[in-house]
């Protein structure tokens, strides 16, 4: 049986305000390694498709039950504004919950609880307008495709300066075609970059992995591809990172002319390792590469 959550949102079809429009029901989600069962929102049938405007999702059940996961939004494309009451106590944006691969969303702006840890794989995939997203630092992990473009022919408009510094987990693909992103750093907790997780975001200026307490371990394929800011000249690839994937940074990273490394990472030569990182051995001859002493 579904339950519903009253609050006042737009109504697409006459321009007034309804009352009836979440549905609230025991859900069950990964969440890491743990498996969670509480309430979970999202938008009752008769009301998908049909929302529009701005909309504020309520916090609890009219029982003072606190509902825990934001799910199914994604037949939503109308809404362009969502904010939450202060005392929520949401921990998940599920996967798929806003994913407009579907339909042209409108979203722009989206007002993240601070007690939110997890965001779910798609689950702003193809948000293109989406342009403000904060997170807190209390997000844990980013799943796959979270706010990445659905396609090469789209672009997202998100715009975000850092990721949250207590980050673990980050999915493949997850910022994907994201130009107007302006990351500086890594958080000290992630050991992977998946592929394809930066493509595309060319004003990152992300310039240092691993070293200073950091866990990363593995730069996938792909990861960096046309991605970094052309004022970025310095590469640093300390401790504890042993694996970078070929063609890691193809296209990307174009003003680079200095790497300071602790090793070839499976290269053969440093030639080999810088053709490979960039997929383009003409841009060896114009890189100087330094050599960190092992700890």
């Amino acid at each position: 049986m579904k339950l519903y959550a009253y609050y006042e949102v737009e109504d697409a079809r006459t321009n007034a305000t309804t009352m009836k429009c979440f549905s609230v029901n025991e859900q069950k989600h990964t969440l890491g390694d743990t498996s969670i069962t509480a309430l979970g929102i999202d938008l009752a049938a008769e009301y998908q498709n049909v929302i529009g405007g701005k909309i504020t999702i309520p916090s609890k059940y009219t029982n003072g039950e606190a509902i825990k996961f934001i799910s199914n939004f994604s037949d939503t494309p109308g809404i362009t504004k969502v904010y939450f009451l202060d005392d929520a106590e949401y921990i998940a944006i599920t996967e798929s919950a806003f994913d407009m691969a579907a339909a042209d969303s409108k979203l722009t702006y989206f007002e993240v609880p601070s007690s939110i840890t997890h965001i779910g794989k798609n689950a702003f995939k193809a948000c293109h307008k989406l342009v403000t997203c904060d997170l807190p630092n209390t997000v844990v992990s980013i799943g796959e495709y979270a706010f990445g473009a659905n396609s090469t022919s789209d672009t997202m408009a998100l715009v975000m300066s850092e990721l949250p510094t207590n980050l673990t987990a980050l999915g493949a693909y997850a910022f994907y075609r994201c130009p107007n992103v302006t990351f500086s750093s890594i958080p000290a907790g992630i050991s992977t970059i998946k592929e394809w997780t930066f493509a595309s975001c060319n004003n990152i200026t992300i310039n240092s992995f691993g070293g200073n307490g950091s866990a990363l371990t593995n730069i996938s394929e792909y990861a960096f591809r046309t991605a970094g800011a052309k004022s970025v000249t310095t590469l640093i690839f300390d401790e504890p990172l042993t694996t970078i994937g070929s063609k890691a940074f193809k296209d990307g990273y174009l003003g680079v002319t200095n790497i300071t490394t602790h090793s070839y990472f499976g290269r053969a030569s440093e030639d080999a390792f810088e053709t490979e990182l960039f997929d383009d051995s003409s841009r060896t001859s114009s890189i100087t590469t330094n050599y960190l002493p092992k700890s």
